[in-house]
C-alpha cells in the first residue's frame, strides 16, 4: 500500500558503482614460509625431562642436560646428580668441576 499517491514510500537508492575490472598479469602473492627464515643459534628450554638445547636452524634437539640450572650469565650449568654437584660448560655439556654434596636438587645459582 502506498501512503503517498504518485510517489514511492522511500527515495530510490543511488545506483551501485560498477565492479572493478580484474587485474591482468598480476602474480599471486608468495606463500608464507613454512618455518622462519634466517634463524640461527641455540634455544634452551625446560621440558618434562629437564633442560634441553635445540638448534634453531633445524629445530632438532641437540643436547639434554637433565635437571641443570644455568648461572646468571648462561656460561655454565649446575647439576646435582648422584650426590655430586657438577659444573657443566655451555654449550658443550662437558663437566668442568665436580664436588660431592648432600642435597636433593639445585634451585638457584648465585655469584657469591
Amino acid at each position: 500500500m502506498n501512503c503517498w499517491p504518485g510517489r514511492s514510500p522511500w527515495p530510490p537508492c543511488p545506483p551501485c558503482p560498477p565492479a572493478p575490472e580484474p587485474r591482468r598479469n598480476q602474480q599471486p602473492p608468495d606463500p608464507p614460509p613454512t618455518r622462519p627464515v634466517g634463524l640461527a643459534g641455540t634455544l634452551y628450554a625446560r621440558t618434562a625431562s629437564g633442560l634441553v638445547a635445540v638448534d634453531l636452524a633445524t629445530g632438532r634437539q641437540i643436547r639434554e642436560y637433565g635437571e641443570a640450572v644455568p648461572d646468571a650469565g648462561w656460561k655454565r650449568l649446575h647439576q646435582l646428580k648422584d650426590g655430586r654437584l657438577r659444573v657443566l660448560d655451555l654449550p658443550s655439556g662437558q663437566v668442568r668441576r665436580e664436588t660431592p654434596v648432600s642435597g636433593a636438587q639445585v634451585k638457584a645459582v648465585s655469584r657469591s
